[in-house]
């Protein structure tokens, strides 16, 4: 009897593990917020729909104009360029973002978030990024 104790004892602890890991992976898909050695990147959906608007900022806090914004879904995206006001805006297709990248760097990539539907675009989204 101890022998099969055993061996549910260490199957339910194996059990556990893989559900931790499991909840870590989807969390890091769907928290609204990035942190990388490039920028801090925030969202919340809101705004316009189907819009994606992004606000920049650089290290310091002050607007930044003529940034490249890339955000990324399954389609491949929109491009365009913050204006005087740190701001740029992008009409999307469809209702995933997984990812966005600054003047040509990736500061979120987030390949399965359009699978678990987070964050969603269809009630519009608004990003903030403070590069660093």
């Amino acid at each position: 009897m101890s022998a099969l104790r055993a061996i549910l004892i260490g199957g339910l602890i194996i059990l556990v593990i893989a559900v931790l890991l499991v909840w870590g992976a989807v969390r890091y898909q769907i928290r609204p917020y990035e942190s990388g050695p490039r920028a801090e990147v925030s969202w919340v959906e809101g705004g316009t729909p189907g819009i994606v608007r992004v606000a920049v900022r650089d290290a310091t806090g002050e607007t930044a104009p003529g940034v490249s914004v890339h955000v990324l879904n399954e389609s491949g995206g929109n491009v365009a360029t913050t204006d005087e006001s740190g701001i740029s805006s992008h009409q999307m297709g469809e209702a995933e973002f997984t990812g966005l990248s600054i003047d040509g760097v990736w500061v979120v990539k987030r390949p399965h978030a359009y699978m678990l539907g987070e964050p969603n675009v269809n009630a519009g989204l608004l990003i903030e990024v403070r590069k660093k």
